[in-house]
Formats: structure tokens, sequence, C-alpha cells
């Protein structure tokens, strides 16, 4: 049995997240509404971790890698309210993310796993 490959993806979301109640659900709903059921379960995009107000870590299955990315860059409404999702980096492990990310100085606030 293969093990699955995953990507990690570093996310700036404008504007702040703070004004939506239930992020992990509209960000999968707004996703799946943006690039359909097939491709959304190839990808498996799930939250992991919220850095600070305006950027998360999001994980992702490698062959849906690039369908997460394009709804990222698509979808444009979330929750009612208009924002906009920049992919800043991705990796393969989440320790070369959080040390790029700890070049900013901005400490993690909250794990979801």
């Amino acid at each position: 049995m293969m093990r699955t490959k995953r990507r990690y993806i570093i996310v700036e979301c404008l504007p702040d997240l703070a004004y939506i109640k239930d992020f992990d659900r509209e960000l999968a709903g707004g996703m799946l509404s943006v690039i359909g059921q097939i491709r959304f379960h190839k990808s498996n995009p799930r939250v992991i971790q919220v850095m600070d107000g305006t950027h998360f870590i999001l994980k992702v299955d490698l062959e849906g890698y690039e369908d997460s990315v394009l709804s990222l860059t698509m979808l444009k409404r979330l929750a009612g309210k208009e924002c906009a999702f920049y992919t800043l980096r991705s990796s393969g492990t989440l320790k070369a993310l959080r040390a790029y990310f700890g070049e900013f100085g901005i400490d993690t606030v909250r794990k979801r796993e």
C-alpha cells in the first residue's frame, strides 16, 4: 500500500479571517463550488493551522495540488463577503513552511490537526 503524498501551502487571505465564523466549512464549500466535487475530493484540502489573522496552512494531496491552487485563485467570496486568497509558498513538509513563516517573526496562534 502506497502512502499518499501531500503538499502544504501557506495562503494569505485578505481581509482578515476573524469575520468568518466557521472558516474550515466556508472554505471547503467555496472550493467545492469552484472546482467541483470530483476534483475537490481528489485534492482533499484541509486547514491544519491558522498562523495569524490573515495566514493559514492548507494541506492537500499531491494529486490535486494544482486544482487546490486554482480554486483558491478563483474564489472571490467567502461567507457573503469579498475576499482574495494568495498562495505564498508550498512545500512537502510543514517544517519548511513554518521556518519560512518564522522569518517574519510571527508565532503560531492556533493549531488544527
